[in-house]
């Protein structure tokens, strides 16, 4: 798969379950780009399951690169949005059930 040519919304996965547009990603996308791909040559990355493909260390969200640094807090960002998101919707869910139940 080549990383630099994918778009904002293209999805690796077949079906994506979640998808939201990271403030910012735009304008440092060269730059990730640039680092994975420097990191890929470097690197040899850890051995999974899938025929051909990449994986980075376990432990990448805890790099010292900036751009690292930065697309791991906005995933951190994202995912405790997310998580709020959802707790909202569990609480609507078993209030209506409960209603319904009277």
């Amino acid at each position: 798969m080549n990383l630099s040519k994918l778009s904002i919304g293209d999805s690796v996965f077949g079906v994506p379950f979640y998808q939201v547009n990271v403030p910012g990603l735009e304008s440092r996308r060269e730059e990730l780009v640039q680092s994975i791909l420097e990191m890929s040559e470097a690197e040899e990355g850890i051995k999974r399951s899938n025929s051909g493909g990449r994986h980075s260390a376990y432990d990448l969200h805890t790099s010292e690169k900036p751009e690292f640094k930065w697309i791991a807090e906005a995933l951190d960002q994202v995912a405790g949005n997310y998580i709020k998101h959802e707790r909202k919707g569990a609480k609507k869910k078993q209030l209506s059930s409960r209603i319904k139940s009277l």
